[in-house]
């Protein structure tokens, strides 16, 4: 008994849709479009199937096939696309998270850069430049010439240079003193002391290279109660502030 041939128009195009399902399947976003499609030549398919229950099915067959892979490699890419999706979201938070706690750590570097720079240590009271380290050992209240409030900045003085330095200009050159009110802070001026004082400030010793003195920098007040501040300066830039309340 010859074979009947089988009807191959429904068939073609069952199997064309299937195909064009497969190929687009594995692209982003379009392979939402090849869902239809794996779905439309799925029914495709099984018409051709029907049509052909007494003859060659093979083409319809292939075509229900290829559909139905057409579709499982739709749910699965969609799958693994959603879940890089996630992973690249997570990964962009995270690395959000970690630039803003870098950028908090690099803040608080530069804080810390910043006052290493300024040569100032609080701790010690010490101030180190290029030319000289100062430290403020204290800071006292009495009287100049004539009767009327001063301080004594005491301090210890060492010269780092390469040359003598005068003591009260290598002071004045690391160093300025303000007496701070609500509305002003002026620089105090350098006062003469009672008659009666004999302790030696040292002011006009010319210290050797690497050398050290300790002594002290009279100043006049403007009042016995406003606060004192020492500032430190950087190629006549103020990098640091030391201040002392008056007792």
């Amino acid at each position: 008994m010859e074979k009947k041939n089988e009807s191959i128009a429904i068939s073609l195009i069952a199997l064309i849709i299937g195909i064009l399902a497969i190929v687009l399947s594995w692209v982003p976003i379009v392979n939402n479009l090849a869902a239809i499609f794996a779905i439309i030549g799925l029914i495709f398919g099984i018409i051709a199937v029907v049509i052909n229950r007494k003859n060659k099915k093979t083409i319809g067959i292939v075509a229900i096939v290829v559909s139905i892979i057409s579709f499982i490699i739709v749910l699965a890419t969609q799958t693994f696309y959603s879940a890089k999706i996630d992973e690249a979201f997570k990964t962009s938070d995270s690395s959000s998270n970690i630039s803003k706690t870098t950028g908090k750590a690099t803040e608080e570097s530069k804080s810390e850069a910043k006052k290493e720079d300024s040569g100032w240590d609080e701790a010690t009271k010490t101030f180190t430049m290029n030319d000289g380290v100062l430290k403020i050992d204290k800071v006292e209240k009495t009287t100049d010439y004539d009767g009327k409030a001063a301080i004594k900045v005491y301090f210890t003085l060492t010269n780092t240079s390469t040359e003598n330095k005068n003591a009260q200009i290598l002071f004045q050159e690391l160093t300025r003193v303000q007496q701070k009110s609500a509305n002003t802070s002026n620089d105090l001026q350098y006062t003469m002391l009672s008659f009666d004082n004999t302790e030696e400030d040292h002011l006009n010793d010319n210290i050797n290279t690497n050398g050290t003195i300790s002594g002290y920098y009279p100043y006049s007040l403007e009042n016995e109660t406003d606060p004192i501040q020492i500032l430190f300066e950087k190629n006549y830039e103020t990098v640091a502030t030391y201040e002392v309340a008056l007792n």
